[in-house]
């Protein structure tokens, strides 16, 4: 299902990621691609507008965490990767769901399997405002103990 929200020349184009094949039209070679919460859809299509624009983005691929596995979408996306060799993948989700913070670990795991082939860009929503998240707290925020560790550290 594509949907499209209008905004002036734009729309969202929103596809649903598991339901794409990897070698389809709508994503192609070397395209930068936007991995988006499937609620983020309805709940913010202009931010979705403006980071496309903001990024050259082609192609919005929707997720649902809630209902998918973060495995099947993990060897999903890597076949896309292997298929289309995407130069860039974008995450945007919502800030505080611990089903959409799956997303951002699976793009650094698919990029760290591939070596660096493509760069990641990682942006989330909290209160209807966009705020870009470094790799480095992508990869911080899966070890609790060094999170505990660096708030011992502030504390002391």
């Amino acid at each position: 299902m594509i949907v499209r929200v209008k905004k002036g020349n734009g729309e969202t184009g929103f596809l649903e990621f598991l339901k794409l094949n990897v070698g389809s039209r709508h994503v192609g070679r070397g395209d930068i691609l936007m991995l988006c919460g499937a609620c983020i859809e309805k709940e913010y299509p202009e931010k979705v507008l403006d980071l496309k624009g903001k990024t050259g983005s082609s192609v919005c691929l929707g997720i649902c965490l809630e209902r998918e596995h973060m495995n099947s979408v993990g060897f999903k996306l890597s076949n896309l990767v292997r298929m289309k060799s995407p130069r860039k993948i974008i995450v945007l989700t919502v800030d505080g769901s611990p089903h959409c913070v799956q997303m951002h670990y699976i793009v650094e795991d698919v990029k760290r399997n591939f070596e660096g082939k493509f760069d990641t860009e990682h942006y989330v929503i909290e209160k209807g405002k966009l705020y870009r998240i470094s790799e480095e707290c992508v990869k911080i925020s899966r070890h609790l103990s060094k999170i505990q560790k660096m708030k011992d550290e502030t504390t002391t």
